[in-house]
């Protein structure tokens, strides 16, 4: 299956999480999903990923991730462009592939993945980047991701420009 990745905007990533950006007047905004979390996964960490290369599209997820028991916030600290892919579960938990969606997302923008929301590894565009992460965990990776293989992969074939 074949999809483009579309800008990001908060109504269209609403369904996956929200945007770590302020847009608003308010001199704070408050973000609802970055901090969920739940039991058993009692432990705040936070960590700096680095992705030395960029990939050229297409790229293909051959099988997507989620993290039952916590959100799981992306802040980027240096970056020019990347493309996020998620899926909402199928009625057996399972990724539904045939509603994912992916996004191109330009500097100065995060993206808070609700928990247990399906998404594909981050994919940096254009140059190499680092994000800082945060997520509650159990301590235990086998219990804090689940990675499912997907029956038909996703190709994220085009990247419009935000």
């Amino acid at each position: 299956m074949e999809i483009a990745a579309l800008p990001i905007s908060d109504e269209a990533f609403a369904l996956f999480g929200e945007l770590v950006a302020h847009r608003g007047a308010d001199a704070r905004r408050y973000l609802r999903d970055a901090p969920e979390g739940a039991a058993p996964a009692a432990n705040l960490r936070m960590w700096v990923s680095r992705y030395p290369a960029p990939r050229p599209l297409p790229v293909v997820h051959k099988k997507l991730e989620r993290h039952p028991h916590s959100a799981q916030t992306f802040i980027p600290l240096r970056v020019s462009r990347y493309v996020v892919v998620c899926a909402p579960a199928d009625a057996a938990g399972d990724p539904d592939a045939g509603r994912a969606r992916a996004f191109v997302v330009g500097p100065g923008t995060g993206v808070a993945y609700r928990r247990g929301v399906w998404h594909g590894p981050m994919t940096v565009l254009d140059e190499p980047a680092e994000f800082a992460v945060v997520m509650w965990s159990t301590g235990d990776a086998g219990r804090d991701d689940e990675w499912r293989d997907l029956r038909e992969p996703i190709a994220v074939a085009d990247a419009a420009v935000p």
